[in-house]
């Protein structure tokens, strides 16, 4: 499931874009030079694109809906570290789980 959560991602991604598996289930999609408002426009259609596919299971004999909730984060010119981006990415991740799932939400600048 997660390779093809993977290649759906990517397909929606540019060259440039970086994709990383972070943690268990969670992935990271980092697009360099991109403000905030165009990371989210990205991130809205990744989640529209694998919304709308429901995913092989079982060699392709069955298949399941699929559904992702996105953290954005841009980076600020006052952080140190990646991490805090990351840790701001985090934080609206678990937000737009808490609001329903199914949805991005992008940090607060």
């Amino acid at each position: 499931m997660l390779r093809e959560f993977a290649k759906r991602v990517r397909a929606h991604t540019r060259g440039i874009d970086l994709l990383a598996r972070y943690g268990g289930e969670e992935i990271v999609v980092a697009v360099p030079d991109t403000a905030l408002e165009g990371a989210e426009a990205v991130a809205e259609r990744i989640r529209e694109r694998i919304e709308a596919t429901v995913f092989p299971i079982h060699r392709g004999t069955r298949a399941v809906p699929v559904t992702v909730s996105i953290g954005v984060a841009a980076r600020q010119l006052e952080d140190r570290a990646a991490g805090e981006m990351l840790k701001r990415a985090d934080l609206a991740l678990y937000r737009a789980k808490q609001e329903g799932r199914n949805k991005v939400i992008a940090a607060a600048a």
